[in-house]
């Protein structure tokens, strides 16, 4: 049985959002529960070259979205000299003066991100209210999901780690920069650290925002199962399904723990991922 890593879908705003602005002026972090906003200190934020990279990411996402890892594997070389240059600080959510800038993935990310920034802003748990709260790409992001996704693939599973933790290291609240993460450690085998990357993605305020936490039980379940701990499997799967009734991949796994509890054979897993539909 083969075991899916993350399929890698992008709405087209995310790669065509407004062009990248000047860098915040004072470098002091600013934290309101559950959102995370950031200050570049000077220097360290986005450059002109991000325009630049985010059109070389476009076209690795539309050959990737046509013809999957095979084409993407073209771009690579220009991927790695991309994220080689990335800026020092490159947080999902940025504030520069009175406006506050979004990286998302998608509209709908932006959408409930914005209006919990509002929220907190508007409360005073976040500084002054913003002027604008603007959407843009999440290209260094994304850039790291596409080496990372492409390494797992091929079964570099080290090289992976390297590579998500380097987008990690820019952006700790990326859901799919961490389920990746969680393929790589499955990968090496290395399963209670797959655990504890999706109880931080469950347990983190604002990733409980967007996270598909169907998605992310199943996942967990899945993990448990490798521990052999199948009373906790179980249990994740059933939360995956109370999140979702029409969800196949956790109904399967409960249907393997039965066979696993009648003594039934262990499956042997491969890490793999279908080709990526193509951006719309």
């Amino acid at each position: 049985m083969k075991r899916i890593h993350a399929v890698i879908v992008f709405s087209a705003l995310a790669l065509t959002a407004p062009a990248i602005g000047q860098t915040a002026q004072e470098p002091a972090p600013i934290v309101a529960s559950p959102i995370s906003i950031a200050r570049c200190a000077p220097g360290t934020g986005a450059s002109a070259s991000e325009s630049e990279h985010s059109r070389l990411l476009g076209g690795a996402l539309d050959d990737f979205g046509r013809s999957g890892f095979p084409a993407l594997r073209n771009h690579i070389p220009k991927l790695m000299r991309a994220l080689d240059a990335a800026p020092a600080c490159y947080p999902k959510i940025e504030q520069r003066d009175r406006q506050t800038v979004v990286r998302a993935l998608s509209t709908a990310e932006y959408l409930v991100l914005s209006s919990a920034i509002s929220t907190a802003q508007q409360s005073g748990a976040s500084g002054a209210p913003s002027e604008s709260i603007v959407m843009q790409p999440n290209t260094y992001g994304t850039i790291a999901l596409l080496l990372g996704s492409a390494a797992v693939e091929d079964h570099q599973y080290s090289e992976a780690l390297a590579l998500l933790d380097r987008g990690l290291a820019l952006q700790s609240h990326h859901e799919m920069l961490l389920t990746e993460k969680v393929s790589a450690f499955q990968g090496l085998g290395r399963n209670a650290e797959a655990l504890a990357v999706l109880d931080f993605i469950l347990n983190d305020g604002e990733l409980g925002l967007t996270a598909d936490r169907s998605r992310i039980f199943r996942l967990k379940g899945v993990v448990l199962i490798d521990l052999q701990r199948l009373d906790e499997a179980e249990a994740a799967l059933n939360d995956s399904i109370k999140l979702n009734p029409e969800n196949p991949g956790a109904r399967n796994e409960l249907t393997y723990i039965a066979q696993l509890r009648a003594n039934g054979p262990r499956r042997q897993l491969e890490i793999t991922a279908p080709n990526a539909p193509r951006p719309k």
